[in-house]
């Protein structure tokens, strides 16, 4: 009679802890056979995913600013120290202004993002697609003019020397173009250009060496207040300012309060209607998703106070942009930083960002992997229980056939082989059960052949 050949030709371990240790290092093995083909290949999926996962962020960036004196270079120093918490390294990048700025955004390989003014925009389109991070703060266009006469228009300018700051600052590409759209040119005469700015065109200004002035700056400046406490230099309000926001939608119409300077000495005399570009984040194509989030959060705690022009929590903003805006940070804008950026170091929240579009599909087979695994394992341990059966009902049958070629005596000692081999084989504690179900059938057969011995051979035939 042929019978299944043993799963396990070791003897029984031996009691105490040597026993135990044993038997413990073979429940670790049939786990590791069951749970070990799940495992290696969700690893070779980590693993593959891994090599066509977007690379990490570089830990190193540079930002296009503006001249070291400025508004530019002072909030990029912020932003700088905002990234340095996070283990970033933000170069910030000392220029003329806007246009250079975005002249280095479009040619310089390492600068991949640079603050710039609204309407700087290059004229022709580049030839890459530049993304809007987002709108930062406000910076009004001021005009101021020596005299006392309130003026309302810009071509009232006409004829003067008037100062639209030096070449690859926004301030001159926004003053040509407001002059341009009310009709002046310089070219043809209609004014008088001079290239200075800031505190050096209010001295000019003041000392009666310009007659007018355009700024596009915000209003903590020492050389604003200045201007406006100077009895021979006046604000010009602009009485179709709706126009101005309508015709170039990144305009955004402001209002100076009147005494907002000064309430007790009226500074100034009256509410002065203005127009403002917004400052805006903008990036270049190889600037990792991975730092948007960490723009815009440096942008809120820098910009996101109030101010004469904005309310607490206007700023970062995603309208009013002259690029597109970028994904990830339209995606801040909808929802907030996700629940990673929010409480997980950068670099983890940076893995788990790259990581999650292969996370998904893994999960996805992993899951059933998981789910096959249990009842694997269970088949595997039963199955050293449970072939024993078909041993015992072929004995069972050879002893209730008369006709059966097997002998009483070949069927005892097939028996207790069985029973030999059942003191060798090692199964969990979980499964002894079954274990000791099947010695119990293995003993009623093992009695039934003993009580056909005994009976007399005519009753064993009669039977």
């Amino acid at each position: 009679m042929s019978r299944p050949t043993p799963l396990n030709h070791e003897t029984e371990p031996p009691a105490g802890p040597s026993g135990r240790r044993t038997r413990l290092m073979d429940e670790r093995r049939d786990l590791w056979r069951a749970f070990g083909p799940a495992a290696a290949l969700s690893l070779a999926g980590f693993v593959l995913a891994w090599f066509f996962m977007a690379p990490a962020p570089p830990d190193q960036i540079t930002i296009a600013a503006g001249p070291r004196d400025g508004a530019y270079y002072r909030y990029c120093q912020q932003y700088a120290e905002c990234l340095a918490e996070n283990g970033i390294t933000l170069h910030v990048l000392e220029t003329a202004g806007s246009v250079e700025n975005y002249d280095r955004l479009l040619h310089d390989p390492d600068v991949s993002v640079a603050l710039v003014q609204g309407g700087t925009a290059p004229n022709d389109p580049p030839a890459v697609s530049l993304e809007s991070i987002a709108g930062v703060f406000p910076e009004p266009l001021w005009i101021f003019c020596r005299g006392t006469a309130r003026r309302t228009e810009v071509r009232q300018l006409r004829g003067q020397r008037i100062a639209i700051g030096p070449p690859g600052s926004g301030t001159r590409r926004m003053a040509r173009l407001i002059l341009s759209t009310a009709g002046l040119s310089a070219e043809n005469g209609d004014f008088h250009p001079d290239s200075r700015t800031g505190a050096a065109a209010a001295r000019a200004l003041i000392a009666g060496e310009l007659d007018a002035a355009l700024f596009v700056s915000t209003a903590d400046t020492d050389w604003m207040e200045s201007l406006l406490r100077c009895p021979d230099v006046r604000l010009v309000t602009l009485d179709r300012q709706r126009a101005w926001t309508q015709r170039y939608p990144w305009l955004q119409p402001v209002t100076l309060a009147r005494g907002v300077f000064d309430l007790e000495n009226d500074l100034p005399r009256e509410d002065i209607d203005l127009v403002a570009p917004s400052a805006s984040l903008v990036a270049a194509p190889e600037l990792h998703d991975a730092f948007v989030p960490l723009f815009l959060e440096a942008v809120h705690r820098v910009h996101g106070r109030a101010g004469l022009f904005e309310h607490p929590g206007d700023f970062p903003r995603g309208r009013r942009l002259e690029h597109p805006l970028n994904a990830s940070a339209a995606e801040y804008f909808r929802h907030g930083p996700s629940p990673a950026d929010r409480y997980l170091p950068f670099w983890i929240a940076s893995l788990i960002a790259r990581t999650k579009i292969f996370l998904v599909p893994l999960l996805t087979l992993l899951f059933p992997l998981v789910r096959l695994t249990p009842p694997l394992y269970r088949w595997r341990i039963r199955s050293r229980i449970y072939r024993w059966y078909e041993v015992l009902r072929r004995i069972d049958q050879d002893l209730s056939d008369p006709a059966s070629s097997c002998s009483p005596e070949a069927c005892r000692n097939e028996l207790e082989r069985m029973e030999q081999e059942l003191r060798e084989i090692r199964v969990p504690l979980s499964y002894m059960e079954e274990f000791y179900h099947l010695h119990l059938h293995l003993e009623l057969v093992q009695r039934r052949l003993s009580e056909q011995q005994q009976q007399p051979p005519a009753a064993a035939q009669a039977a």
